[in-house]
């Protein structure tokens, strides 16, 4: 069951159809996720990854067109991080072990949510 049918309202709007959904859609939120992206540039994987998706929430909040900062209060966020960094993260023999790359992703992240003014999170690459 998705997290919006969970809380009994309708699942917001892909990112990438914010232009054409009209004022009503737009008030059930709006969805920045790609599947089978991470939070870093996972090989092979032309999309964007998390980091560049929190850019793309900060831009719309800038704009304060269709959401500002005065919308936050009365938000949710659902972040989810799953397996597609840790098989990156494997694949390339990185000497991290996982529960520290674990903690790196939860850094970066909690980074670009909080303290966006301070870097842009694309800046952000897995060492």
């Amino acid at each position: 069951m998705c997290a919006a049918r969970y809380l009994g309202i309708k699942s917001p709007i892909p990112y990438t159809w914010k232009d054409y959904a009209g004022k009503e859609r737009l008030l059930y939120g709006m969805n920045y996720a790609y599947g089978g992206t991470g939070v870093f540039k996972t090989k092979d994987n032309p999309l964007p990854n998390m980091t560049t998706q929190i850019d793309y929430f900060q831009r719309v909040l800038a704009a304060g067109n269709i959401y500002s900062p005065s919308d936050l209060p009365s938000s949710l966020a659902l972040v989810s991080v799953a397996g597609n960094d840790y098989a990156s993260f494997l694949a390339l023999k990185r000497p991290l072990t996982v529960s520290k790359n674990i903690r790196f992703c939860v850094h970066v992240l909690t980074f670009c949510i909080l303290k966006p003014e301070i870097v842009s999170c694309r800046s952000y690459r897995h060492s």
